[in-house]
């Protein structure tokens, strides 16, 4: 590691630490801590993906993987949101959510179909 991304590790290694007492006494909500573990899963099966690389060669493969399970999660906590009436119909990113979603859809179903 060069000496600069060391640095940047010590530090992610305390606001980590920081982060840690914060959850212990209660100050973090339900959904920092989804948005927590989210972060914190990516980065770590990621690393993973590029330690075991060397071994299978499939790296992004293995990130692309991890990505459908995330997506999966998050969509789910998304339902669980518009059922509870957490999202309004006049927020401004579901536009934009709905097409990113249907391209998506789209995509799966071709994929699916094709057998790939």
């Amino acid at each position: 590691m060069t000496e600069a991304l060391n640095e940047r590790v010590s530090k992610l290694k305390a606001a980590l630490e920081t982060i840690e007492r914060e959850v212990v006494v209660g100050a973090a909500t339900r959904d920092t801590l989804e948005d927590f573990k989210l972060a914190i899963d990516h980065i770590r099966v990621s690393v993973w993906a590029i330690l075991t690389e060397q071994h299978s060669g499939g790296q992004q493969a293995i990130v692309a993987r991890y990505r459908v399970k995330r997506v999966t999660e998050i969509c789910r906590h998304l339902l669980f949101d518009i059922d509870a009436g957490l999202i309004p119909a006049s927020d401004p990113e579901l536009v934009e959510f709905r097409t990113v979603l249907e391209d998506t859809a789209s995509r799966v179903t071709s994929l699916l179909q094709s057998g790939d």
